[in-house]
């Protein structure tokens, strides 16, 4: 295992995953990017002591998604409860693409599921796919002007905002176990878009009432 390249394609990955999560909320990439490749930097390293010094693969990515949230709010500096928000979504919205490309890659027999977990090259390519799309896409969004923009650091435990909550719950369980499920391509795929689905029609009713 080679050091250096894990950390370079996990920073890569850990920068793509920051600017899906900034570019849904309308907020500009280029204004966080020093702080937040720090921080990508910081994460890439934990996650390979987790990985391979500690042996704890199936913690990994829980205890990321916690950083995530940390990392958002100090970054943004909104309430805990809207770095949840900003990051959930986001880290979801991620796994999905993820497992699209992965799906399509091993369609086109370039890859598979056990290929990736085993060979690092795999690994490293599909990485570098999904950062280099997650990049392209949200560049086309941000120029566009989509995404949502209500106040962050405000949220009422009333009416649909419950149903909210109890779908960053539900994603940051799933999002929790999913590398333990990377076989079941279909089923995670399924989870994934119901769960991000079912936040941009909440995340669109919330913008459309506060209009």
């Amino acid at each position: 295992m080679d050091v250096a390249l894990f950390i370079i394609f996990s920073v890569f990955e850990g920068l793509a995953a920051f600017t899906v999560m900034l570019t849904m909320f309308r907020y500009n990439i280029r204004e966080y990017l020093l702080q937040l490749s720090l921080f990508s930097i910081m994460m890439s390293v934990f996650s390979f002591s987790m990985r391979y010094e500690l042996g704890l693969e199936n913690y990994t990515p829980f205890l990321s998604l916690l950083l995530f949230v940390l990392i958002i709010f100090i970054t943004l500096r909104i309430s805990m409860l809207g770095a949840v928000i900003v990051v959930v979504p986001g880290y979801v919205l991620y796994a999905v693409l993820q497992t699209a490309i992965l799906n399509v890659l091993q369609t086109l027999n370039l890859t598979t599921v056990i290929r990736v977990q085993e060979n690092t090259s795999d690994l490293y390519f599909l990485q570098a796919v999904t950062a280099a799309a997650a990049f392209i896409t949200c560049w086309f969004i941000f120029r566009r002007g989509f995404g949502f923009s209500w106040s962050l650091n405000r949220f009422s435990f009333q009416g649909e905002n419950i149903l909210v909550l109890v779908l960053l719950i539900l994603g940051i369980a799933f999002a929790s176990v999913y590398t333990l499920l990377k076989t079941e391509l279909v089923f995670v795929s399924a989870t994934f878009i119901i769960i991000l689905v079912s936040l941009l029609y909440l995340f669109i009713r919330k913008g459309i009432d506060n209009d």
